[in-house]
């Protein structure tokens, strides 16, 4: 059943693209959007998309359409998206996250390009697609970080591609708005998913520290105890993607536990 928490804040009939939705943050996003009547479609890289569709729609037996696609193949990412109808609702969740040390080997060159590829380009392509077909009203919201807020060592292709993020989603708050389309990010601190967990194992393999201390120098950040798991996330993009946002635009929305204060 649909949390009750988010009753008033229903999606029913509108139509709406979760990208980077086979796990983690997405898929929780995608499932409380499917619970409140929201005409779901999921698309990932991974196999695991597949799994992810028919578990949503083993929910309440409404169809889910779960599309497996790289959004950094330009041409892939067109084919896929081209055919399908009209969303109100975009989450740009898609993301990748490794440590790119300034002064690593050539290794780090790879990796500052795929991390630019997925959180950037990305980000602009799947919009490019997604955002002439919208109609009046349309809801686009992207997965930034704290980390596009501020940067740590070690971390800079990640921080700039989420800086980098923030920019785009407030210039296209300006592009849309005259079409009614608001274009808003969310910002989540430190969240139990893999991809972040494996930053932490990365940097605790480095410095010859326990996952745990280095995750405590995280969590001491935060105003709030506790690691966040992806479920607390939902309701910051449930708000923006609701009629009770119709006024919001451009604007950051921190669900990090008090990690970052502006």
């Amino acid at each position: 059943m649909p949390d009750p928490l988010f009753s008033s804040l229903r999606l029913d009939s509108r139509r709406a693209l979760i990208v980077g939705a086979s796990s983690g943050i997405g898929y929780e996003v995608a499932r409380e959007f499917h619970l409140q009547g929201a005409e779901v479609t999921i698309l990932s890289e991974t196999a695991q998309i597949a799994t992810a569709g028919d578990s949503l729609q083993a929910l309440d037996g409404r169809p889910v359409t779960a599309i497996r696609c790289d959004i950094t193949d330009t041409e892939e990412l067109t084919d896929a998206l081209t055919p399908l109808d009209p969303f109100d609702i975009l989450v740009q969740n898609a993301g990748y996250e490794r440590l790119t040390p300034l002064l690593a080997g050539p290794e780090a060159d790879a990796e500052f390009a795929r991390i630019v590829a997925v959180n950037l380009t990305g980000a602009w392509a799947v919009t490019r697609l997604i955002a002439p077909k919208m109609p009046r009203g349309g809801r686009i919201i992207y997965t930034a970080s704290t980390y596009s807020k501020y940067a740590i060592a070690r971390n800079s292709a990640y921080a700039g591609s989420k800086h980098g993020l923030l920019g785009l989603m407030r210039s296209f708050a300006h592009d849309l708005g005259p079409r009614g389309i608001t274009v808003n990010a969310i910002c989540p601190g430190w969240v139990n998913t893999e991809f972040s967990n494996r930053s932490v194992r990365q940097v605790a393999a480095e410095t010859g520290r326990s996952f745990d201390d280095v995750g405590d120098d995280v969590l001491r950040l935060q105003s709030l105890p506790g690691l966040l798991e992806p479920r607390d996330m939902v309701g910051g993009y449930l708000f923006l993607a609701s009629d009770l946002a119709r006024d919001v635009t451009g604007q950051t929305l921190h669900v990090d536990r008090g990690e970052y204060q502006d």
